[in-house]
């Protein structure tokens, strides 16, 4: 297929027209064809070629049923009808599926820029809204300010409170302790007095 494709007659021509001509045989499957039959869909395609370089190819991709033997290069009948050789439908398959594996990666590589390029615009947008919000100044609404100050005033007053019942119980503490004292002065017995 590349020393086909590489044929002077090939490249002068729509880079496509070997393909054209097994797509047409492949249509044809089962049906034999004449050479002319080949040339006027050529043209009805819109393609100019050379009749002996188009000889050519299509003697080595079309059997002459009334050839035992099969074609001679260059020397076509007229009146013979051909039939698509195995070797040129397997070429038109490798064809489609390299183009199609083409296609495939074309369309992977496409979505996988797309992910990159979603990804990164992502991360800078959200690293930029990180630094305006890091940015902008706390602003924190009038009736929060006013349930905060309510809460810790609630809360000192309960500490007050704490603080107070502590100092009562404390002051209570060193009167009985001073009681206690006092009483245990009481009594302890007198010591003698000395003689003159």
């Amino acid at each position: 297929m590349a020393a086909l494709c590489e044929n002077k007659w090939f490249s002068s021509m729509k880079h496509d027209v070997y393909i054209e001509i097994l797509r047409y045989g492949r249509s044809k499957i089962g049906e034999p064809i004449t050479f002319d039959e080949l040339k006027s869909h050529l043209e009805s395609e819109g393609y100019e070629f050379d009749d002996f370089a188009a000889e050519q190819f299509f003697s080595d991709l079309f059997v002459d049923k009334g050839l035992p033997r099969g074609n001679k290069p260059g020397q076509l009948r007229n009146e013979g009808e051909f039939f698509l050789e195995h070797e040129g439908y397997f070429n038109l398959l490798e064809y489609e599926e390299l183009i199609e594996a083409r296609r495939s990666a074309t369309q992977a590589t496409l979505f996988a820029a797309i992910a990159i390029i979603i990804s990164t615009v992502s991360t800078g947008a959200s690293i930029y809204f990180s630094r305006l919000q890091l940015e902008r100044p706390t602003q924190i609404d009038e009736f929060q300010v006013h349930k905060v100050l309510a809460t810790i005033e609630l809360e000192r007053k309960s500490i007050n409170g704490q603080i107070q019942g502590v100092e009562s119980a404390v002051s209570e503490l060193k009167m009985q302790v001073e009681n206690l004292g006092a009483h245990n002065k009481s009594m302890q017995p007198t010591p003698p007095a000395a003689a003159d």
